[in-house]
């Protein structure tokens, strides 16, 4: 629980951990690496892309939570081996140092526990700040929500290509041709989706797992969001990836669904059983099994329409208008308070599940 109340103040005053060394950054870096070196054939190949799809799975699994693993046990242990010496330094240092007559004496000795104390201190903070900065690293509530922010400002503004720029940020939908509407739509989708995948989903998987639990997702999900996609090349060998990542993204998408209508209750212009309405009867029309719930409770809660052109229209049988840059700043809100509410039930499980 301590951890995860240290990860979420870093995550609101500090900035993200750099890039360099950002493991979720790392794990994009490693996707990119290993799809450079698959034969073209593999994408072809029903059997071989399936296969192929999931050995990346396992093997970038195994891979990271490794490294994560052998980093989190190599900073404890060096913290237990540092102490564990220095106390058996100070013991040969007190025998030493006794021997000379008693003020004397006193004078080279009478700081040793301080300095034992102060060291024990500053080893265990290292090893609580890299579990922190860990487990910081598989969410950004702040990040998302200032990013929904600056659109609604650009949006207000009429800033089209500026905002348009700023989407991608968001999703990786062509924003070439967005109009202001479909711009303020498409920002209301990608912050409840993101909402679920960003930080709902990891600190599900924290609380069940730990920090390799959320490390372990982050990881899945970053592989769906780079090769589960339908048709072309992916369609075989994005195939694990987007599978796993729609059954671990199944009980926090309605759990993010139910947040937002928790939170909506206490927001002005926010109806929760419109959200919920639509969130039940619009949420299969997704191809996802998961987004169209967070969406859909986004929807029906502000009362517009979310829509993608061919695909689907989340709120189109009880709501009669496009959302505008008003509703992304409602939207803004109703995020934050939920993320606030999931941050708080986190903290809460993690503790009676410690007790």
């Amino acid at each position: 629980a301590t951890v995860l109340v240290a990860a979420v103040a870093w995550d609101r005053f500090l900035p993200e951990p750099p890039l360099l060394i950002h493991p979720v950054c790392l794990v994009g870096s490693s996707i990119s690496t290993v799809l450079k070196w698959v034969p073209n054939k593999v994408y072809h190949s029903p059997l071989l892309g399936l296969f192929g799809g999931v050995a990346l799975v396992f093997g970038m699994l195994v891979f990271h939570i490794s490294y994560a693993s052998v980093f989190l046990w190599a900073v404890r242990d060096i913290a237990t081996v540092t102490e564990d010496g220095l106390g058996s330094y100070l013991v040969t240092r007190a025998k030493f140092c006794h021997s000379f007559p008693g003020t004397l004496s006193s004078l080279v000795c009478f700081n040793d526990e301080m300095v034992k104390v102060w060291v024990r201190e500053t080893l265990s903070a290292s090893a609580y700040v890299a579990e922190v900065a860990l487990v910081k690293s598989t969410f950004s509530l702040q990040l998302l929500c200032t990013i929904a922010l600056q659109m609604a400002k650009f949006l207000e503004r009429d800033q089209l290509q500026s905002a348009r720029s700023q989407l991608s940020w968001l999703c990786s939908r062509d924003p070439a041709n967005l109009s202001s509407l479909e711009l303020a739509g498409g920002t209301l989708e990608s912050l409840s989706e993101n909402l679920s995948d960003g930080t709902v989903a990891p600190f599900f998987w924290y609380v069940l797992l730990g920090p390799l639990g959320a490390l372990g997702y982050r990881i899945v999900n970053g592989l769906d969001s780079r090769v589960g996609y339908r048709g072309g090349d992916f369609e075989w060998f994005g195939k694990a990836s987007a599978r796993l990542d729609d059954l671990l993204n199944l009980v926090p998408a309605r759990l993010t669904a139910a947040l937002l209508c928790l939170v909506a209750a206490l927001v002005t212009n926010c109806s929760a059983s419109a959200g919920l309405h639509v969130a039940w009867t619009d949420c299969s029309q997704c191809d996802s099994p998961n987004a169209g719930w967070p969406m859909g409770a986004m929807a029906g809660m502000l009362g517009v329409r979310l829509e993608k052109k061919g695909q689907y229209c989340l709120g189109r049988d009880i709501c009669a208008r496009d959302p505008t840059p008003k509703d992304v700043r409602v939207g803004h809100q109703v995020a934050q308070l939920a993320g606030g509410v999931a941050f708080l039930t986190a903290v809460l499980s993690c503790s009676l599940l410690g007790a």
